[in-house]
């Protein structure tokens, strides 16, 4: 059972969660509905361990949720780290290093999981890496605002919204938020690119410019 009391997460000014109190019991599924900026994700990542929450409490089965839960947990992001390009067999493996398992046995485990999920052969695929400078892409996610009425998702920049828009930034698009996750996004993959480059299967691709222009170029690489 995984009960929920009095959680409480603030980023800044702004609360995203303030004091949600839920259980799910053993076989039940439960949907969180709310227009962005709610604090469904904010909760899911509390869940997770992602954000350490500001008050409340979190348990599984009557204990405060540890590692050893939460490994144990799937979590599909809405936002979601999976690479289209990545090898399949390469990408289980990241996972399961994330998870706190070394390369050799990572990679084993993938190989197994691959073979018994009948995706032999899907393991082949190339990988391509965007390249986008810090500035840019913190700029990307730190300019999206929200329509409070309609729930619309609009760019400052690139997608302004219309005049009567009445708009409100999420609080994951803040810039120190941004920025976190940047860091953690670097760190997490430093390891990736040399590996791939290493095995000959790496394509840098320019990720700077509109969606067409980045898609062709990425098709260009995969030509």
């Amino acid at each position: 059972m995984l009960e929920i009391s009095e959680l409480y997460q603030r980023f800044g000014d702004r609360v995203a969660v303030d004091k949600l109190s839920l259980t799910v019991n053993g076989g039940e599924i439960v949907g969180l509905v709310g227009r962005n900026g709610a604090g469904k994700t904010t909760t899911m990542r509390a869940v997770m361990g992602i954000y350490r929450p500001l008050g409340g409490s979190i348990t599984w089965s009557g204990h405060p949720v540890a590692l050893a839960d939460r490994l144990r947990f799937g979590y599909m992001p809405e936002e979601r780290g999976l690479y289209p390009q990545m090898r399949v067999l390469d990408q289980v493996a990241y996972f399961a290093r994330l998870h706190g398992m070394v390369l050799p046995e990572a990679r084993t485990e993938a190989q197994r999981w691959i073979k018994h999920l009948g995706l032999e052969g899907r393991e082949l695929d190339r990988v391509v890496a965007l390249e986008v400078p810090r500035e840019p892409l913190i700029e990307r996610a730190v300019l999206r605002r929200t329509d409070k009425r309609t729930g619309q998702i609009y760019h400052l920049k690139y997608s302004p919204p219309p005049p009567e828009a009445d708009l409100e930034q999420r609080a994951d698009d803040r810039e120190d938020v941004v920025i976190k996750r940047v860091d953690v996004y670097e760190a997490m993959t430093a390891e990736l690119l040399p590996y791939y480059e290493e095995r000959g299967i790496l394509k840098r691709v320019d990720g700077v410019g509109n969606v067409k222009e980045v898609t062709e170029r990425v098709f260009a690489a995969l030509a």
